[in-house]
């Protein structure tokens, strides 16, 4: 699967971020198949490899089970938010939303796993994050689906955060290592 994102750049230039997935193939007869016992093999598990895939990235990311539960957050997530990996993985991730949104993330994935009908999947809007301190943040979020080694739906959201003159994009610094 290839999650893909547009986003503007502080230039007005279009930057594209692509997040490629192999995805498991449930009717696969072969074990040894995409997510199978191959993948055991190798040592990295679903969860593994979105920490791989989302942490290489120069924007903030955040990969989210079907529960929304984090499962990933990336080191430049860290760096607009304030919070580290293991504040926010294994924690809802409305902790990291304004107090209207957090108090209906939850009814508003139900919603999506009971009718199958997306509405903020795969196009990009402005909401606000809330950082470790308390301060709301807007940021354009974008989210992408795709599913884990055994099949469950995994959501990858890519911040952008706006800026507070005009609403003129500002890229994220890139975080240190």
């Amino acid at each position: 699967t290839l999650a893909l994102s547009e986003q503007a750049s502080a230039d007005g230039s279009k930057v594209f971020t692509g997040v490629l997935t192999k995805v498991a193939q449930a009717k696969k007869k072969d074990a040894g198949g995409a997510g199978g016992a191959g993948a055991k093999r190798r040592g990295d598990s679903a969860v593994q490899l979105a920490r791989k895939m989302i942490s290489s990235l120069q924007i903030p990311g955040i990969v989210v089970n079907d529960t929304g539960v984090v499962q990933a957050f990336n080191p430049a997530a860290e760096q607009m938010l304030g919070y580290q990996l293991v504040d926010v993985v294994g924690r809802n991730v409305s902790m990291l939303m304004n107090d209207k949104d957090a108090a209906k993330h939850d009814e508003y994935l139900k919603a999506y796993k009971t009718t199958g009908e997306a509405k903020i999947i795969g196009k990009e809007r402005t909401v606000q994050a809330k950082t470790k301190a308390g301060k709301l943040v807007d940021v354009k979020l974008s989210i992408t689906e795709s599913e884990d080694d055994k099949g469950k739906k995994v959501w990858t959201g890519l911040l952008h955060q706006v800026s507070q003159l005009g609403g003129a994009d500002q890229a994220p610094k890139a975080a240190k290592k």
